[in-house]
């Protein structure tokens, strides 16, 4: 039904495509009390967008009025989930997450493995309290994104890339398949096309890490971005997305 031209939209979409964390069905056939006659609706959740979560755009929800479906954007579903008054919020750590076995159908890691200091006693504590079926989600950045390219380009000044490497889409499956069955990573392909590198120089000096490439005089940094540029474009490379597993 999905792979029909009614849902093209989810394809096509500029907000949704790959974007898509999760879709499935919802009202009677996700209930189980569905009919002969039953409508079918769909209600999913996708990934923002980077210019989503800087604020330079906005984006809650798509709704396809023919075919009754509702994507949340994932922001949207934090809110309305913290707004359900049978919604439980707490700070745990997800190296010791104090719940029993076999508590959640889903669990999300949104860009934050990576700074977990025991990866695989985090990731043995989700498959503990991951139902049967469940689905694991968590997403996070490679290897080959801007901070490696800054390091390239401003090599020949000493600059090195100071990248947590921990847990990375190209390192992140196997680490994963250590305890989950079925692992897939989904890329989202991006990047950055910078046509005033003075903006570019603003970001590497607000930067908190990469101490060697914040040291260059701020002459130093545009006359280098200048080089790398195209016909008064600099393309960046980002490299970010997520792996399911179950």
């Amino acid at each position: 039904m999905l792979e029909s031209a009614e849902y093209d939209f989810l394809r096509t979409n500029q907000h949704l495509g790959r974007r898509i964390m999760l879709l499935g069905l919802s009202g009677s056939y996700g209930y189980g009390t569905n009919r002969e006659d039953s409508d079918v609706d769909f209600r999913g959740v996708k990934l923002q967008r980077p210019s989503d979560i800087l604020g330079l755009t906005a984006f809650e929800q798509y709704v396809d009025d023919g075919t009754d479906t509702v994507v949340y954007g994932f922001n949207k579903l934090v809110k309305l989930l913290l707004d359900c008054t049978t919604i439980e919020y707490a700070v745990v750590d997800i190296q010791h997450i104090p719940y029993a076995d076999q508590s959640f159908d889903m669990i999300i890691a949104n860009m934050m493995l990576y700074h977990v200091p025991d990866i695989p006693r985090a990731l043995s504590e989700v498959r503990r309290v991951l139902r049967k079926g469940g689905t694991f989600c968590c997403a996070t950045y490679g290897e080959n994104g801007i901070m490696e390219y800054l390091a390239g380009l401003f090599q020949e000044y000493g600059v090195t890339g100071e990248a947590n490497h921990t847990f990375t889409l190209q390192n992140g499956k196997k680490q994963l398949q250590a305890y989950f069955d079925a692992v897939e990573r989904y890329d989202y392909e991006d990047s950055l096309e910078v046509t005033d590198v003075n903006d570019l120089a603003d970001y590497i000096l607000s930067l908190t890490g990469m101490s060697s490439l914040r040291a260059l005089p701020r002459e130093t940094i545009i006359k280098v971005l200048n080089a790398a540029s195209v016909d008064g474009v600099l393309k960046v490379p980002k490299e970010y997305g997520l792996f399911l597993s179950h």
